[in-house]
Order: structure tokens, then C-alpha cells, then sequence
């Protein structure tokens, strides 16, 4: 932040490291031993100063977002990652019937893998299939987009904040979805 020295910012920083539980008395109590510490009423006055609520507020949302964004990526490698099995097993289904030894896969078996496979990687990638399938791949894509506005509600520190945010992203959701579920289906 503008203006501030060293010794400012390490004391936000100690404050900031307090964690959940920080308060300027807590801060206070912890860099009592060091040398030069400052006082109590000198850690409220830069804390007032340098605004340091908002800034944790923001380091916190930031953080928030940082893990949200995180599990996200890691659903999309998770579904990745189940279709490209399912892209596996067609294949090995494939192989199966091409050099198919009756003592270890069955015709069976080796169908079953390409059907199985088949449905996971089309599923998984969004392609339908059948009426079923496009209802369940719409839901899910609104499972999907739902939790999404969630983590960019979530983000806001205030309550009217988040309310107007998800508001928003639902009536967004409403309008793109309705239309979907509305097309008539072949």
C-alpha cells in the first residue's frame, strides 16, 4: 500500500498471518517481544490508516476465488480424464474383436466395451445420443453453470453483493436455459 514503511507492512503481514482469529490485540501480543515493537494504539492507528479490514477482506476474497477457480479446472481434467477413458475402451473393445482370443474376451465383453466407452466419452464430452441423454447432458450443464455463479456470488464480501450477483447469474441461467429445454427434440 502507498505510503507505507517497512514496519507498517510487517505488521500487516503478522496481522494478516493471525488468521482467522486475528485481532490488533492478538497482533499486539505477538510482536510485544520483538525489538521496536510498536504499541497497541500505534497498531490501531495503522490499521485505520493503511485500511487494513479491507485489504484482509480482499485477500480473502482473492483467496476464495483462487480455490474456487482451482476446483473447477479440476472437475473439467476429472471429466477429461473419464473421456478419454471411455475413448480407451471403445478402443480396447476394438482390439478385443479384432484379435479376439475366445479364452481371455468374450464377443460380449468386447462389445460391452465399445458400448459402454461409446455412451462414457460422448456423455462426458457433451455429444448426445438419444432424448435421455440430452436432458440429462442439459441438466447437467446447468448443475454445471449453477455452481458457477455460486463461486462468483461467493467471491463478494457483502451479503447484498452476493444476492445481487446470483440473482444476476440465474436470471442469465433462466434465460439461456429455458430456451433449451424448451426446442423441440427429435
Amino acid at each position: 500500500m502507498g505510503g507505507e514503511s517497512t514496519r507498517e507492512r510487517e505488521a500487516f503481514g503478522a496481522y494478516w498471518d493471525l488468521g482467522a482469529d486475528r485481532s490488533i490485540e492478538r497482533l499486539h501480543e505477538g510482536l510485544k517481544n520483538g525489538e521496536r515493537a510498536p504499541s497497541l494504539r500505534t497498531l490501531w492507528r495503522w490499521s485505520a490508516k493503511y485500511d487494513w479490514q479491507r485489504r484482509v477482506r480482499e485477500l480473502e476474497r482473492e483467496a476464495r476465488k483462487a480455490d474456487n477457480d482451482a476446483r473447477i479446472e479440476a472437475l473439467r481434467h476429472t471429466e477429461e480424464r473419464q473421456a478419454d477413458l471411455g475413448l480407451w475402451m471403445q478402443q480396447k473393445g476394438v482390439e478385443s474383436l479384432d484379435l479376439r482370443d475366445p479364452a481371455k474376451v468374450t464377443t460380449q465383453a468386447a462389445i460391452r466395451l465399445l458400448v459402454e466407452g461409446s455412451k462414457m466419452e460422448r456423455t462426458l464430452r457433451g455429444v448426445m445420443t438419444d432424448r435421455m441423454d440430452m436432458m440429462v447432458t442439459i441438466l447437467n450443464q446447468m448443475l454445471k453453470a449453477i455452481m458457477e455463479v455460486f463461486v462468483i456470488a461467493n467471491v463478494e464480501d457483502l451479503p447484498q453483493d452476493r444476492e445481487f450477483h446470483f440473482c444476476q447469474g440465474m436470471d442469465d441461467l433462466m434465460k439461456k436455459y429455458s430456451r433449451e429445454l424448451a426446442r423441440p427434440r427429435t
